[in-house]
């Protein structure tokens, strides 16, 4: 019995749109997924979009370094907002 899919946690991108990270299987492999999900017309719950990549959980403390440099990186130059520059 598998535990799959596992939401882990989201955060709002804008007013109809949240990113959402999860672990889920798909044909027997089991993935790291990070996926766009957006509210559309009148709904109010969030559907799955094709936005976003499903990949080999081995690969998250390489993607996770890669987005601590890109957050470096964006609060050296200034794009972080808020005054963190």
């Amino acid at each position: 019995m598998s535990d799959l899919p596992l939401p882990i946690g989201h955060v709002t991108k804008n007013a109809t749109e949240e990113i959402r990270v999860a672990l889920q299987e798909y044909k027997g492999l089991k993935l790291a997924d990070i996926r766009v999900y957006g509210r559309f017309s009148a709904a109010k719950t969030f559907a799955p979009t094709a936005k976003g990549i499903s990949f080999n959980p081995a690969l998250l403390p390489e993607l996770i370094a890669l987005l601590q440099a890109t957050e470096a990186e964006a609060r050296k130059r200034g794009l972080m907002g808020g005054g963190d520059a």
